[in-house]
């Protein structure tokens, strides 16, 4: 997401006049006694006259009845409408429903998003199907997000803490809905604003309660050039890099900050499907952020039908290919220490299929918890720059007393990637493929990937242990790799499943002194500087023996 855009192009929800004809309003005025208000019927809506109803219903449930209700942007570029506090949009059921309550927005004008919760709390989002496509027109369109020029339109909701917000956005849900082909950085938008010079910091969101996004669906179906726009490693930007965000769910803290504007308490559960295989990635999480749990969600692919980047991207090249950053799930510190990297995230119980880059991509952040996933069908063998797996740590820790554990890692280029950071990991399962068709053709598949210091970085320490690899390959498959010292006293301990320690097709781990560097013969105590490899508790082993020295065919 361009946060800067946010400010310079406005984000405060006004009210849009247009000389179209008015719906009549159905809305019941608030009183006292009124728990309910009743909105225009489907059709077309006015910009105006909805934002009215909004205004008029402020604190009461809004039921919406089933069919389609068609919105049409006054102007090629509209903020949005505002939804007040103590508010419920209640419709009739999403696209999974017989009779949905449908909110489609035409192609002749986008909004930066379509509703925003923004300084208010208390608001509800339920059973109501979004479509980002305009649903009148074969195939479907949708106006420009203005991405190339560095705008940020094409969002579906957006929860929004201003700066200057004298009070934090706390209790929010948006549950049972359904959202399909938004073209927009992000299609649901959880974010904290910079702070402002003159106006100052923001609250923040979620300091005190929870804010839930749960049980919808997420459906990509086109890739989003198509409708307008933009993909990081298709679509040029501004000043010629690639890098555009394009995430189903995204949540974002001040990234110019350390002690002001938060996002606390966001928990990310139950969404099946995200069907995520023509935006880069179904969650993204950004600076700022803590506190947060992504749980027991299906994502269905990570940017692996869009267009195949197939050479080995250049870093800060200028032109395509630029670097596929396609992750189911991501926590990322895009202020790079200018404010702070996520912080105490649960990961857990999700199931994902086909990621393209990474299952689950970490970099910058602290105390994670990623347990009991399953992760399969991860194909991206660019990691010169970027370590990509199906579970892949940059410079990043684990919690205290929480390793990676018990998640299932079968079928993907890498299973699991470190660079960097303090990690520690336990009891999972991996197995080891073999051939695989990844975007630069068939190549073989590894189990473990370590890299001790990371391009630029410290030097990690990690506590690898308990871990099952296996294989039932009979060549390309490679067991563990690893590189460099560790930056402190660290252990590797793991059982490989279908190699040897000498000989075979199958290299069973093998480690060097950095990438394109020579290899250290013997793993015994003190051989890799600030390695123990296995000891008589958790020893490492290949095919039941214990192994002391590298593999050599």
């Amino acid at each position: 997401m361009n946060t800067s855009t946010v400010a310079s192009h406005g984000v405060a929800p006004g009210r849009f006049f247009l000389s179209l004809v008015l719906l009549a309003l159905a809305c019941v005025a608030p009183s006292a006694k009124a728990a309910t208000c009743t909105p225009p019927g489907p059709g077309v809506m006015n910009d105006t006259t909805f934002q009215a109803m909004l205004d008029s219903c402020a604190g009461q449930k809004i039921t919406f009845a089933s069919g389609t209700y068609r919105f049409v942007p006054s102007s090629t570029y509209k903020t949005g409408f505002t939804i007040h506090a103590g508010t419920t949009l209640q419709g009739a059921g999403n696209s999974s429903s017989p009779n949905p309550t449908i909110f489609d927005i035409a192609d002749s004008g986008a909004y930066q998003a379509l509703l925003w919760i923004k300084d208010v709390s208390n608001v509800t989002i339920e059973d109501i199907a979004f479509e980002g496509v305009d649903l009148t027109t074969n195939p479907q369109t949708a106006y420009s997000s203005g991405c190339q020029q560095g705008l940020e339109y094409g969002h579906a909701i957006w929860v929004y803490s201003s700066a200057g917000a004298a009070s934090s956005v706390e209790t929010v849900t948006i549950q049972g809905n359904s959202f399909h082909n938004f073209n927009g950085s992000s299609w649901i938008t959880v974010q904290s604003a910079d702070t402002d010079p003159t106006l100052g910091p923001s609250a923040g969101v979620g300091l005190h309660s929870e804010v839930v996004i749960s049980e919808n669906t997420f459906y990509s179906t086109t890739i989003p050039t198509a409708i307008g726009g933009c993909i990081g490693s298709i679509t040029p930007g501004p000043t010629g890099q690639g890098g555009y965000s394009a995430f189903m769910i995204s949540v974002m803290g001040n990234t110019k900050d350390k002690t002001y504007g938060f996002v606390h308490n966001v928990s990310i559960s139950s969404n099946n499907p995200m069907s995520a295989s023509y935006v880069e990635g179904a969650v993204a999480l950004w600076s700022n952020v803590n506190q947060v749990s992504v749980q027991y969600n299906t994502v269905t692919g990570a940017g692996n039908l869009l267009p195949a980047v197939t050479s080995q991207p250049v870093s800060g090249g200028t032109s395509p290919p630029f670097e596929p950053h396609r992750y189911a799930i991501l926590t990322y510190d895009a202020s790079h220490g200018t404010a702070l990297g996520p912080d105490t995230i649960w990961i857990v119980g999700n199931s994902i299929t086909n990621p393209e880059s990474c299952g689950i991509y970490s970099a910058g952040a602290t105390n994670l918890d990623i347990n009991t996933n399953t992760i399969s069908g991860q194909t991206d063998p660019w990691d010169a720059t970027l370590p990509k797996a199906a579970i892949s740590l940059n410079d990043s820790t684990t919690m205290a007393g929480n390793p990676i554990l018990n998640n299932n890692l079968p079928t993907n280029y890498t299973g699991l990637a470190i660079a960097g950071g303090n990690v520690s990991a336990s009891t999972n399962t991996i197995n080891v493929p073999g051939k695989i068709v990844a975007p630069s053709g068939t190549t073989g598949s590894f189990g473990i990937k370590l890299t001790s210091v990371p391009g630029g970085g410290v030097a990690g320490t990690y506590q690898i242990q308990g871990i099952k690899i296996n294989t039932s390959s009979t060549s390309n498959a490679t067991s563990v790799v690893g590189y460099g010292s560790a930056g402190s006293a660290s252990f590797f301990g793991v059982a490989q499943s279908g190699w040897t320690v000498t000989g075979g097709a199958n290299p069973a781990l093998t480690w060097y002194t950095a990438r394109n560097g020579t290899e250290y013969g013997s793993l015994i105590h003190g051989a890799v500087p600030n390695w123990t490899f296995g000891n008589s508790n958790v020893p490492l082993t290949a095919d039941g023996v214990v192994q002391t020295a590298s593999w050599h065919p």
